[in-house]
């Protein structure tokens, strides 16, 4: 009796909440989707995947409930790795290619646009690009992530740094190790001891 008081007061409490209404993007507890039912016991949300969650709305009120819909703009976040072949030049030409590419996006915020090294790996050299779309409805979002990859895919290939990276493969033959060399012919790795045949 206890809970159904206190999800009936909480959902009271949210039909008179200016900042929630249905049709909200929203997320909460780790779920997100459309709020398509608030009800005075309990609501529903409309996952992505669309599957429906039904949440009490005392967990509704005690939580902190991200109102994606409220949002002012949209962020986009990618992580580029390039391969190891790319150099200074390649570095630097991406990099203000990608700013001048945003900064034409009538969609994008002009002032808000980063793109910089991030990392250095053993397979690659990471770009970090974060940019801030200003209509944040889902499909806007999409739009414009979806054109700015096409764009990058063209400024990789351009540059000669969009093929993939080959994969490691070792195969052992008998009790010997072989792999695959750098230029693509077998290749018997030279390790100390013996491996068991199999």
């Amino acid at each position: 009796a206890q809970d159904s008081l206190s999800n009936l007061i909480a959902g009271f409490v949210l039909l008179n909440d200016p900042d929630l209404k249905v049709g909200d993007d929203i997320e909460i507890l780790g779920q997100s989707g459309t709020l398509v039912d608030l009800g005075l016991r309990s609501s529903q949300i409309r996952a992505y995947d669309r599957s429906l969650i039904t949440i009490p709305n005392k967990l509704l009120s005690e939580n902190v409930l991200l109102n994606i819909s409220r949002m002012d703009k949209r962020r986009v976040l990618f992580s580029l790795r390039l391969p190891l072949t790319a150099d200074n030049a390649d570095l630097e030409l991406i990099k203000v290619k990608v700013t001048d590419y945003l900064r034409t996006r009538d969609q994008v915020d002009p002032q808000d646009i980063y793109c910089n090294l991030d990392a250095i790996t053993d397979s690659g050299i990471d770009l970090y690009v974060r940019f801030f779309v200003l209509d944040p409805s889902w499909a806007v979002m999409m739009e414009e992530k979806k054109l700015f990859l096409e764009f990058l895919w063209e400024l990789l290939l351009s540059r000669k740094l969009a093929e993939p990276q080959k994969g490691l493969r070792i195969e052992l033959v008998g009790n010997e190790l072989w792999g695959t060399g750098p230029d693509g012919t077998p290749q018997k790795a030279d390790l100390p001891g013996t491996f068991p045949e199999i």
